[in-house]
């Protein structure tokens, strides 16, 4: 009987010390996309007041089936995104226009635009800072 418990213990053992699939290998494992931003922060620096200003965030997918952006949400009225009506396929890359208006804005400003996938149940967060003279 010891025996019998001492195998189970080990089995136990084995099976609580299995490492969890990274999002990458879900991505494989259940042919979901997987969305990666080669920079998810930008800084444009010193701008003038009044400027209008531009980053692009480039989603690709590394996953294994088509990522679809349903939605891109910008924190404020000064910022305007536009992102890809279409499905971007595993492997190729998706961009998104972020336009931030200075007018009006003054000193260090903070602003964050939301990507809603269907690669995530919670949307990722793109970042930018300006410091507007």
């Amino acid at each position: 009987m010891p025996t019998v418990f001492y195998f189970l213990g080990i089995l136990l053992f084995l099976t609580a010390c299995q490492s969890k699939p990274s999002v990458n290998q879900l991505g494989e494992i259940q042919g979901k996309p997987v969305i990666t931003f080669s920079q998810q922060s930008h800084d444009f620096g010193d701008v003038s007041e009044g400027e209008e200003v531009g980053v692009v965030y480039w989603a690709r997918n590394d996953g294994h089936g088509p990522l679809l952006i349903t939605h891109v949400k910008a924190g404020c009225g000064c910022t305007s995104v536009k992102w890809p009506n279409e499905p971007v396929a595993p492997g190729d890359s998706g961009r998104i226009d972020v336009l931030f208006d200075t007018r009006g804005r003054q000193g260090l400003q903070s602003k964050q635009v939301l990507v809603y996938s269907n690669a995530t149940e919670a949307p990722l967060e793109l970042l930018f800072t300006a410091r507007i003279k």
